[in-house]
């Protein structure tokens, strides 16, 4: 069982918002209370950011890939400029592509957070991370 939190870290000098998902997502309010978790950090910054999320301690159950994608396009709408997640473990890495995939959410995944940054910071790609 995972642990239920997101784990923030904001970088000002960048405007990244790093985060560490440790998040089974099972039913609509398991994705609603995580958003939420998001929403209530974003807030508090007070703008548009950057975000860079590990997933390796994310879960989004197949039948709840609709509805997450679903609130995490209206999130991203409001507070996100590009995003892009990463994981150690492969099996991670290819779970969340496929959910994204299925969800119509656009994203990148990759090995290392340094990765993430690097395709978050990229200028001129026009789209999310």
């Amino acid at each position: 069982m995972r642990t239920q939190t997101v784990t923030f870290e904001y970088d000002p000098g960048r405007n990244i918002l790093f985060t560490v998902d440790d998040y089974e997502v099972m039913c609509p309010e398991d994705a609603d209370k995580f958003f939420a978790l998001y929403q209530q950090q974003l807030a508090q910054i007070g703008k548009k950011v950057h975000l860079v999320t590990n997933i390796d301690r994310l879960y989004i159950a197949p039948h709840m890939e609709e509805h997450y994608g679903e609130v995490a396009r209206k999130v991203s709408r409001e507070w996100i400029l590009k995003f892009a997640r990463y994981g150690d473990m492969a099996i991670s890495r290819v779970g969340i592509a496929i959910a994204a995939q299925k969800a119509d959410f656009v994203t990148s995944v990759h090995k290392t957070r340094e990765e993430a940054v690097a395709a978050v910071l990229a200028a001129g790609d026009g789209g999310r991370g």
